[in-house]
């Protein structure tokens, strides 16, 4: 089984995430329009988000 580390919410690594989300939303994108304009796959910015 593989478990899934709960992250710390004071990470930057998880303040990044949110802060990108807030932004992504607030711009009305989705993950894949994102993803099109960064040159990645949503996968990653799925990733990056968490």
């Amino acid at each position: 089984m593989h478990v899934v580390p709960s992250l710390d919410p004071g990470s930057p690594r998880v303040r990044f995430g949110a802060e990108m989300r807030r932004l992504r939303e607030a711009a009305e994108l989705s993950q894949t329009a994102v993803a099109s304009r960064l040159g990645c796959t949503q996968t990653q910015v799925s990733r990056a988000l968490r």
